[in-house]
């Protein structure tokens, strides 16, 4: 199964143009990390990826994908973080789950590694517990 076909068009890419996957993944592996803005811990796994992104620019492509933690979470609280602190990864917000559906995601703090169109690696926890660190810094020597 191909899981790269579409990122769900109800996503709202907050600080990038939207990201053609499927020619993405033809180069190199995409990570996406699940979070809500409203966990602590999400934030600061964020924040450590956003500071991993210029090395790992050239071995994966980062893709933060946010939903709302409460129904009534509004759109202005990503985008203040994301402005906040400074991040440049790109972001797309989720409102609906479409995205967190598509790659069974049911936990904030997801990682979904996609390599040749397949999910490769899922781990949920914060970037050193679940071993996603040493796997991001694996791929940097890689590329």
């Amino acid at each position: 199964m191909d899981y790269i076909d579409d990122i769900h068009p109800s996503g709202i890419w907050k600080n990038s143009d939207p990201i053609d996957l499927k020619a993405v993944v033809k180069t190199k592996p995409i990570v996406l990390y699940f979070w809500h803005v409203h966990t602590a811990e999400n934030i600061e796994t964020l924040h450590e990826l956003n500071a991993l992104g210029e090395s790992l620019k050239d071995a994966c492509q980062l893709i933060a994908v946010h939903a709302p933690e409460f129904g009534t979470d509004d759109v202005t609280a990503v985008e203040a973080m994301i402005h906040s602190f400074g991040i440049t990864l790109p972001v797309v917000h989720d409102p609906e789950f479409h995205i967190w559906q598509q790659f069974a995601v049911h936990h904030p703090g997801s990682f979904v590694v996609i390599d040749d169109g397949q999910k490769i690696v899922r781990r949920v926890g914060d970037i050193d517990a679940s071993g996603m660190r040493e796997y991001l810094l694996g791929l940097i020597q890689e590329a």
